[in-house]
């Protein structure tokens, strides 16, 4: 069974931005065109998971409270900004090459890649309360 889920897309103040859609196709749980944290927090089940996203604007509180609080993640992963288009990518290798390659512990490879640069530092992690 993965443990991971990683999130490849955007975001914005809303939330993850899904864009269009054809007719018919309920959108009426999202907030001009994007999915706020009190969705993914009413449907989540995550069991355990590392979650990692690289959408824009995805990384704050609320986020981390629906998918570690609510949604029972292991660990949320996320920007708390909006990066440039490579720089995304570059922190999820970074990442997860320090997580499966170097087998550290998750909270020492979400530091080392965080480590990497100034935009590497705006993605937040988000664990269970204590």
């Amino acid at each position: 069974m993965h443990q991971h889920l990683v999130i490849c897309g955007h975001g914005d103040k809303n939330g993850f931005v899904f864009g269009e859609y054809c007719e018919g196709i309920d959108t009426s749980r999202l907030v001009d065109g994007s999915l706020p944290p009190s969705v993914v927090a009413e449907h989540a089940r995550l069991d355990g998971k590392i979650v990692l996203s690289t959408c824009c604007e995805t990384g704050g509180k609320a986020y981390g409270d629906a998918f570690v609080g609510t949604g029972g993640a292991a660990l949320y992963v996320a920007p708390d900004g909006s990066p440039e288009g490579a720089d995304a990518p570059l922190f999820v290798h970074c990442f997860y090459h320090a997580l499966l390659a170097r087998q550290q512990p998750p909270e020492a490879a979400l530091e080392h890649a965080r480590s990497y640069d100034e935009a590497a530092s705006m993605f937040v992690g988000h664990w269970p309360a204590s």
